[in-house]
């Protein structure tokens, strides 16, 4: 079934508090969370807090398999932006536990502070350096490195040419510090546009969603090279900012609302229900999600998939479905409850495998009129 960090339907606040600035509920308010595998079990977490004073604070926290607080005296702070309306943050972590962090924070006009950071396996922060473009999202490539996806912008703004940046176990850039480029049409938000993972074979795969609501894949091989043609391969017509998950055999899992899940593999062939995608709730059912579920999907290993989604009101309730390759349904019709909680609604969530088939959660959660971050 179902495995959260303890391995019991408990929950564990994930925030402590730091001389740096991070934590702090009666005036805080904690946005944004991002969460990756550190190569040893735990898993680390990066998120922006507003202190309730007009400054936004940037930091990391890193918790053992077992969720107990790895770093003393708390969490690593990164940075601070002068207004706490304002902030954005991306994480990718390699199989050391070091991680890459990208942050950004609104100044004055149409300015932004843009830092990109490395943090070692103990929370030391080993260098950070102003970098003149976006970071749109950031993952691991399977093989000890990170990748990033950036864009150029021409003409209308709207359209322009991503790039996928690899910075390799070494230091090195095997693509070159430009990276693999492909065309790019920007969506509004900051990083509605691009979702990024990899592989599991050294490459990458890039989801980018398009004005007119489409979404199309695109492959990267170790060598650089795009696999899917130029204009990479069409999913769907439902747009949003979906986040997808790699299956560890070069293709990949994407979640859409109603909870519907696909899977590509690695030719970019589309496996599930004629290409429609299979469902994690039986039509048996009584339950119905939320119209927009925010539907998460990590790979379980054993050519399994988990997938997550929300439900509400009166209150937000997290249900997760484990779906085998032949798209059967593994935790009964409507799943199992995954999390719950007393707060109107969730603004945001994430979902990473804890490595021996189940699945660690962390989650923003509006609460006494401030947010808090929560694992599961």
């Amino acid at each position: 079934m179902f495995r959260y960090v303890n391995a019991v339907a408990l929950f564990v606040l994930l925030i402590v508090l730091s001389a740096g600035g991070c934590g702090g509920w009666s005036s805080s308010f904690i946005d944004q969370p991002a969460i990756a595998r550190d190569g040893a079990g735990g898993v680390i977490v990066a998120y922006s807090v507003a202190d309730g004073r007009g400054h936004m604070d940037f930091c990391l926290h890193r918790m053992d398999r077992d969720g107990n607080t790895v770093w003393q005296p708390g969490d690593v702070h990164l940075g601070r932006g002068p207004k706490e309306e304002d902030g954005y943050i991306r994480l990718a972590v390699d199989d050391q536990g070091n991680s890459i962090v990208f942050w950004a924070a609104y100044l004055v006009g149409s300015n932004w502070s843009r830092i990109l950071a490395r943090v070692d396996a103990q929370g030391n922060i080993l260098w950070a350096r102003d970098v003149n473009c976006w970071i749109h999202d950031m993952g691991s490539d399977g093989a000890g490195g990170v990748l990033f996806a950036t864009s150029v912008v021409t003409g209308n703004h709207d359209e322009g040419t991503a790039s996928v940046v690899k910075f390799d176990s070494h230091g090195d850039f095997p693509w070159g510090k430009g990276g693999v480029a492909m065309p790019f049409t920007a969506v509004s938000g900051l990083s509605s546009g691009m979702r990024l993972i990899g592989d599991g074979e050294g490459g990458a795969i890039l989801l980018q969603n398009h004005l007119g609501g489409s979404i199309t894949a695109e492959r990267i091989s170790r060598a650089g090279e795009l696999l899917w043609g130029q204009e990479g391969v069409f999913l769907s017509l439902e747009g949003g900012a979906k986040l997808a998950a790699s299956d560890g055999a070069g293709g990949f899992l994407i979640g859409f609302g109603k909870v519907w899940v696909q899977r590509v593999d690695a030719e970019g062939r589309k496996l599930w229900c004629s290409g429609e995608g299979a469902s994690a709730l039986s039509h048996k059912g009584q339950r119905e999600p939320m119209p927009q579920p925010q539907v998460r999907v990590i790979s379980a290993g054993g050519d399994e998939v988990i997938v997550l989604w929300q439900e509400y009101p009166p209150f937000t309730t997290l249900y997760a479905q484990r779906i085998n390759r032949q798209s059967n349904l593994r935790w009964g019709f409507q799943g199992v409850r995954a999390g719950h909680i007393a707060a109107s609604r969730w603004a945001d969530y994430r979902m990473v495998s804890d490595g021996v088939g189940g699945a660690v959660i962390v989650a923003e959660a509006y609460l006494d009129n401030a947010a808090r971050i929560r694992a599961f």
